[in-house]
């Protein structure tokens, strides 16, 4: 699993809170979005994943190149999945349990 950070557009704590509660079931790397520029960014990961934030969508073009919005849309067509941050907290109010029985859903 990739987990995206960039304070506040993604808060820290969330992506905390999202390693704390899945590091014993899941390998998470924790990226940014320079990293999407390597071609090579999506081997071996499953899982693209959002944390929480300020939930600002208007700034998503400040860091998201069309580029690398290109490889994240071209990595989900090719069979990769998306943890959109409505998940993650309704998983982090709900409580683990439900979190991983909505990730275990997605078939990784």
């Amino acid at each position: 699993m990739a987990l995206y950070l960039r304070h506040p557009e993604c808060s820290e704590d969330c992506a905390f809170a999202m390693v704390h509660s899945l590091s014993s079931e899941y390998q998470i790397r924790i990226f940014t979005e320079k990293e999407l520029d390597d071609d090579n960014f999506f081997d071996h990961i499953d899982v693209i994943a959002f944390p929480g934030g300020i939930g600002d969508s208007d700034r998503y073009a400040d860091f998201f190149t069309r580029t690398r919005a290109n490889r994240i849309a071209r990595f989900l067509d090719g069979g990769g999945h998306y943890l959109a941050s409505a998940w993650v907290l309704i998983g982090l109010e709900a409580g683990i349990s439900i979190y991983l029985l909505m990730l275990t859903q997605f078939d990784m």
